[in-house]
């Protein structure tokens, strides 16, 4: 062997890392080592450290007590080789640096040859690993001189051992020459098992399918170290039974034996009072789960049992893992003592169908959603859940007349509705029309409603209010131009009949004053001041010195539909009308085949406006014959009347929407009627601005709606669509609920699929019913209804609907599909 310096440290050692961990991280871990073979500088660094620590190193004699004996003599008894002159004599710490060294090597197997010793040395080779602090000797006896120490974790090749006075002893040769002795069977990484149980070698990999306490001893009175939680692991090499139960076992990193018991034997859980899916509630006693956690904020809540394990502590045999509702969060306590939860005590005070209201301190939901501008309202119970937040264990749904919702009101903020919500005693009632008083300053919240003097409006609520002169407050909704404005507590005092009554009823000719400027939605209408029109409508409209606007229509066919009262007049003598041509009512949906210019009058004389290009659609509501030619006319953004050429001559002979069939102005696409390829109109922008106002109302009635939405399809999408639910599920089957290209309504950029805000179809009972029942009011119909797929030639798609126009609520009440309505065929592709 080559001649090794003898400052060299650690050559062919290995060390195991000793990391610092607390008593319960160290019941998870199993014995491992790193070898730091490939990283002797660091490792010897890291050695001479904690040499530098320990200066000298000394024991009393155990034979002679007076005796002290100091590492530092030079003098090695028993060692292979004669002792060195003087010039190679080591220093006090190389002897003990050198004691940490061997030259044996366990892969090359080499097995140095053994001196003759007082004892017999038996060869035997490996590595030790030490489980605990271990004294390195120059001797294998009690007096053998201390030369340094192995910590825990540290390791050495050994090349044999030695059995002598009954103790074992494994040992090496440094690389110092000298040879050292360990005694290895007085360790004690651990305590020894009692006789009271029995190892039985058996090792695997458990997973834990609920908490389980790790214990130093296998009885269930030990105490806990850690706990393994359920879906954790652990390695284990034996098996107990014992103290009732059967307990898996093994070594942790700290070489002490752990025990986790895995069954109950003799104690089943069919003990326990409460099984898991019970609903419990924590009794008012309730202060600290076995593992020391305090619960006593959560006294009363209401939870549902999700795990039993044994437990005993205190009182208790068992411990729960109990789940809590609060709010949107889902909360939970992990070892709460069977003393300390009971049956609930409190049931929900509503049930579903209850009519309830809500009181007149509630502010929020669970959720945080601020209720409090809806105190007084009266609704009914949808959903009861356990809901643990402020002094309530449960919130309910309630859903409302007008058709909104709350989703987690606290039963604390919900009372029965009281006998005179809306009794005969209060002087007004829900949908009167009422005006507020000229001396009307506040609400009775102390909102100032000064500024609506003499405003008219309509009822909506009347709760018990007992403020000032009143018993009552009113919600009241006033019109004022394009908003709808409310307030919610008016008092009795402060309202009063209307003491004005419209000054025009339709039917009246008026006349635009000459300080007429705008309507109440902003219109400007200063250009026709002087005209003389008919008035169509009348309604409530609260804005600077009128209670009314009115819609008029003048004889040319243009139209203002919200003209304050202040701006009109009875028309002066001589006024005449502004037109020779007579508007005849017919509504549709028209697309241009070529350039077309829009005028401002149904002569040919009269300059383009502006121009529609081939595909785009316009939505028109009245015809002219004209000049000799037919003109559609409709009401444009402005408020004014445009006119667009569509014939050639007066008897209607018409070159445009060839290839497409459009019957009284609306255009048919079903599987008999399709539409060109190159047909591609994009969306309709009159159509989007009345979806969109579908969409809002759907919102504000608390329906789930996204604003998103499916529309326009070009020919190649749809074939592309088509084609992928052909592959899907063949030809026939695609056919019931996907048009093939040229035949789908979404082509014409006026039929669209509405879609749940989680972005799929809408099939819900509540959703589709407000659909199927509102979608007219604003234009549109159900295409695909319910049990007419012989006649429409698809399933029912409450979801998809097509924009027609003000044809819509007449098609609705008839209730007849589009095919039936205009008297077209249907059914499947021809």
């Amino acid at each position: 062997m080559k001649k090794v310096s003898k400052y060299l440290l650690l050559s062919g050692a290995v060390l195991s890392l000793a990391i610092g961990i607390d008593k319960s991280q160290d019941a998870f871990t199993i014995i491992a080592s790193a070898e730091t073979s490939n990283s002797q500088n660091q490792t010897v660094n890291s050695i001479d450290d904690k040499l530098k620590d320990e200066n000298e190193i000394s024991t009393k004699n155990e034979d002679n007590p007076s005796e002290i004996k100091n590492s530092s003599t030079n003098a090695i008894q028993n060692s292979d080789k004669e002792p060195k002159d003087n010039k190679d004599v080591l220093s006090d710490d190389d002897i003990r640096k050198d004691a940490l060294t061997s030259t044996y090597n366990v892969e090359e197997n080499i097995k140095p040859s053994l001196a003759m010793d007082a004892w017999t040395r038996v060869p035997e080779q490996g590595k030790y690993v030490f489980k605990n602090k271990c004294i390195i000797k120059d001797s294998p006896t009690k007096n053998g001189k201390i030369i340094t120490y192995f910590d825990k974790g540290m390791s050495v090749n050994y090349d044999s051992k030695v059995s002598i006075d009954g103790q074992t002893w494994i040992s090496y040769v440094s690389f110092g020459g000298n040879r050292y002795y360990v005694q290895i069977d007085e360790q004690k990484p651990e305590p020894k098992p009692d006789n009271e149980w029995k190892l039985v070698p058996e090792n695997g990999t458990y997973k834990f399918t609920f908490s389980c306490p790790i214990k130093s001893e296998p009885k269930k009175s030990s105490s806990t170290v850690a706990t393994y939680e359920k879906g954790m692991t652990v390695n284990y090499d034996n098996k107990v039974t014992y103290d009732g139960a059967d307990w898996i076992s093994y070594i942790a990193s700290s070489g002490a034996r752990r025990y986790v018991q895995i069954s109950q034997n003799n104690e089943q859980a069919a003990d326990a009072k409460y099984k898991v899916g019970d609903i419990v509630q924590l009794g008012s006693g309730a202060r600290y789960e076995s593992n020391g956690n305090n619960i006593s904020e959560r006294q009363g809540w209401i939870g549902t049992i999700k795990e039993v394990r044994v437990d005993k502590k205190s009182h208790s045999n068992y411990s729960y893992k109990i789940v809590f509702s609060s709010g949107s969060a889902t909360l939970q306590n992990n070892y709460v003592l069977e003393q300390d939860i009971q049956k609930p005590t409190k049931s929900p005070k509503y049930q579903v169908g209850d009519n309830v209201q809500l009181g007149n301190g509630a502010r929020y939901e669970s959720d945080g959603n601020n209720i409090s501008a809806r105190r007084g309202w009266i609704g009914t119970v949808k959903e009861v859940n356990v809901d643990n937040m402020s002094h309530s264990n449960y919130s309910y749904k309630v859903e409302y007349k007008n058709g909104n919702l709350n989703t987690c009101i606290l039963e604390q903020d919900l009372q029965l509705p009281k006998p005179d919500s809306n009794s005969s005693d209060a002087k007004y009632k829900v949908g009167d029309t009422v005006q507020l008083g000229s001396g009307a300053r506040y609400e009775s919240n102390g909102n100032n409603i000064s500024e609506r003097q003499g405003w008219i409006g309509t009822i909506k609520e009347v709760r018990v209010d007992k403020k000032s002169h009143s018993n009552y407050s009113y919600k009241i909704v006033f019109s004022s131009g394009s908003a709808t404005l409310q307030n919610n507590y008016v008092l009795e005092q402060d309202i009063q009949k209307p003491t004005k009554s419209p000054k025009y009823q339709v039917g009246d000719n008026v006349q635009l004053g000459n300080g007429a400027r705008y309507e109440s939605d902003g219109n400007n209408i200063s250009a026709r001041r002087g005209w003389v029109g008919t008035v169509k409508e009348v309604n409530v409209d609260n804005m600077s010195h009128s209670n009314y606007s009115y819609k008029v229509e003048y004889k040319d066919g243009n139209l203002n539909t919200c003209i304050l009262e202040q701006d009109l007049q009875l028309p002066k003598e001589g006024s005449k009308p502004n037109d020779t041509w007579k508007l005849v009512p017919e509504s549709g949906t028209y697309t241009f085949t070529t350039r077309t210019g829009v005028k401002n009058e149904p002569k040919k004389s009269s300059p383009d406006l502006a121009f529609y290009d081939k595909g785009m659609t316009v939505v028109y509501d009245n015809i002219v014959t004209n000049d000799g030619v037919k003109w559609i006319s409709y009401i444009a953004g402005s408020g004014a009347r445009r006119y667009v050429q569509i014939t050639t001559d007066s008897s209607g002979n018409n070159n445009q929407n060839k290839g497409m069939t459009i019957v009284n102005g609306i255009l048919i696409v079903n599987k008999k009627n399709s539409i060109p390829s190159t047909y591609a109109p994009g969306e309709n922008s009159e159509a989007i601005a009345n979806l969109r106002k579908l969409i809002s109302a759907m919102r504000a009635s608390g329906m789930d709606v996204s604003n998103s939405y499916s529309g326009y399809r070009s020919y190649a999408t749809q074939a592309q669509l088509y084609q992928s639910y052909v592959n899907r599920d063949g030809k026939a089957a695609a056919d019931t609920y996907s048009a093939r290209p040229g035949f789908s309504e979404h082509q014409t950029g006026l039929a669209f699929d509405l879609l749940r805000s989680d972005g799929s179809l809408i099939v819900s009972a509540r959703e589709s019913n407000w659909i199927a029942q509102n979608a007219h009011k604003y234009g549109f119909i159900v295409r695909f209804p319910e049990g007419k797929d012989s006649i429409t030639g698809y399933q029912y798609e409450p979801w998809h609907v097509r924009y027609v126009g003000n044809k819509a609520t007449s098609i609705y009440n008839s209730g007849k599909t589009l095919e039936e309505y205009l008297g077209v065929p249907g059914g499947g592709y021809r």
